[in-house]
């Protein structure tokens, strides 16, 4: 994996707009509480569910308030970190 690859998942306006999308998709679905949230997102973009670690990471980071309380940029721009985790990029 070169770095141009994930600068180009962090920077470019495709990207950004793909995860907007992807995390308006997932609170659509209206999860309960934003762990499932969160699991619906690992999900759909890596097919796996979060570590602990991961999940403890993204709870600090999202908060553990309702969902659909939060901002839509701030759900798109964690899709945005998932899409340029080494386990999106690299095939297994």
């Amino acid at each position: 994996i070169l770095s141009p690859q994930a600068l180009f998942f962090l920077n470019n306006p495709f990207i950004l707009e793909e995860a907007e999308k992807a995390a308006a998709g997932i609170l659509d679905q209206k999860p309960q509480s934003t762990g499932e949230g969160v699991r619906l997102m690992y999900q759909t973009t890596l097919n796996r569910d979060p570590t602990e670690e991961e999940m403890g990471l993204a709870m600090e980071y999202l908060g553990s308030e309702n969902p659909n309380s939060f901002l839509l940029e701030r759900w798109a721009a964690f899709q945005q970190n998932l899409f340029a985790s080494v386990d999106f990029r690299f095939l297994r």
